[in-house]
């Protein structure tokens, strides 16, 4: 649970939001203490600036894959989707691929649950094109506002990506979605790794951050 947003805050209702023992001993130089706000060691804080943060939330996450494949016509061109990450039902409709250790935090998407994370590409297309990261909450969440209480940034396998960099898109009793762009070149198989992600079968680690 995030410290307090207003009012009297204590160092010990930091220590515990950090992983700590409740009544242990405890600095606010400490680095798990300061990384709440992205303070160096030794420089100056206020306790204000500990209103509201919450500890990294760490998942690991089981990549899985699919694939859509499209025959073309005399007219149009088919395509060849990739996919890859984790999915419930929703991209591709109707497929669930790839698993995670955790769906939820009550600290970050305003506790909401994770239905998708991947990326997609088309292998029909040779060489570089510009892929998408999908991030989307469960159909039947409430709406997450796009703000850094949500989430600030996340990192997959040390790849950053900022929320305020991504496309987000919202409806009331829809998903919440964040899209990046990513350019690289798709294999036209179910095996290889897309970036951010490993090879499908693999772990790959995924830490969201919403302080400084």
């Amino acid at each position: 649970m995030a410290t307090p947003s207003s009012g009297a805050i204590s160092l010990n209702e930091m220590h515990v939001e950090v992983g700590g023992s409740s009544g242990s001993t405890v600095s606010i130089n400490d680095s798990d203490i300061r990384a709440l706000t992205g303070k160096s060691s030794g420089a100056t804080a206020s306790w204000n600036d500990y209103y509201d943060k919450a500890a990294d939330w760490s998942i690991s996450m089981t990549v899985g894959a699919t694939n859509k494949d499209t025959p073309g016509s005399q007219y149009v061109a088919g395509s060849n989707i990739r996919y890859k990450g984790y999915n419930t039902t929703f991209r591709p409709t109707g497929t669930n691929y790839g698993s995670m250790n955790d769906y939820a935090d009550s600290d970050f998407l305003g506790g909401q649950t994770i239905d998708t994370f991947n990326v997609s590409g088309d292998s029909d297309v040779s060489g570089n094109q510009s892929t998408t990261l999908l991030f989307a909450t469960d159909s039947s969440s409430a709406t997450v506002a796009n703000n850094d209480t949500a989430f600030k940034k996340v990192t997959i396998n040390s790849n950053v990506y900022n929320r305020s960099d991504a496309t987000y898109t919202a409806a009331s009793g829809d998903r919440t979605q964040w899209q990046w762009s990513i350019t690289q070149t798709v294999a036209a198989n179910n095996t290889s790794a897309l970036i951010p992600f490993t090879a499908p079968g693999n772990s790959c680690s995924i830490v969201f951050n919403r302080n400084p």
